[in-house]
């Protein structure tokens, strides 16, 4: 049974799982694997479609300026300021050291959905953000997206790792969760060589 869109997975998870009865928990399942994509400790997806480029600007007034719209937490995200200055470096919240004054920032965190920056900017500056931002949930109302469309197994897999949690299989649950991580890092792998090509090939022989 092809995956393609939210009704076929839901009936793909009754199917595998052989459980009728969790017709009313699944889109539950489906919004927890969701979240897990992007938030599990091991691996979090990253998707060629979901990596975005725009430009926000400081103010002169904050050391603070939104986050862009649907960013997301567990992905990279880089950010070079205009002009000759050098690239701004990210450090944890607990590792930004506030300078006091006003000048061109060269250090940032993400804190509290926000970039905070280690000091007041003294102009307006723009900032060009690079980050990977959510894929749109599915549901009836968006039944597929780029996820499920090039990776559906990501979908099955995290949904019947959640079934596991569920209905208390630790053996369903330890086994689709392994399934599950290793279809991020193979996705992950596969968009990487979309991205770059592919590794070369080093051969190590000896000269006649």
């Amino acid at each position: 049974m092809a995956l393609a869109n939210y009704t076929d997975l839901k009936q793909k998870i009754i199917d595998q799982s052989h459980r009728g009865d969790l017709d009313l928990q699944i889109d539950d399942f489906i919004k927890l694997a969701e979240t897990e994509m992007l938030a599990n400790p091991d691996e979090s997806l990253k998707m060629n479609e979901g990596e975005l480029i725009t430009t926000l600007n400081t103010t002169t007034s904050s050391r603070l300026i939104a986050l862009p719209a649907g960013f997301q937490k567990a992905r990279e995200f880089e950010i070079t300021i205009s002009s000759d200055l050098p690239k701004l470096t990210y450090v944890s919240p607990g590792e930004l050291k506030v300078r006091q004054g006003t000048g061109a920032p060269c250090f940032f965190t993400i804190n509290a959905n926000q970039i905070e920056f280690d000091i007041l900017p003294d102009a307006i500056y723009d900032i060009t953000a690079k980050y990977f931002a959510a894929f749109t949930p599915l549901d009836l109302a968006n039944p597929t997206n780029f996820v499920l469309t090039k990776y559906p197994t990501i979908y099955l897999y995290g949904c019947m790792y959640q079934v596991g949690i569920f209905t208390v299989d630790e053996v369903l649950e330890q086994n689709y969760y392994r399934k599950f991580i290793q279809a991020i890092k193979d996705a992950n792998n596969a968009e990487n060589e979309i991205r770059f090509g592919p590794t070369p090939q080093i051969t190590v022989g000896w000269a006649p």
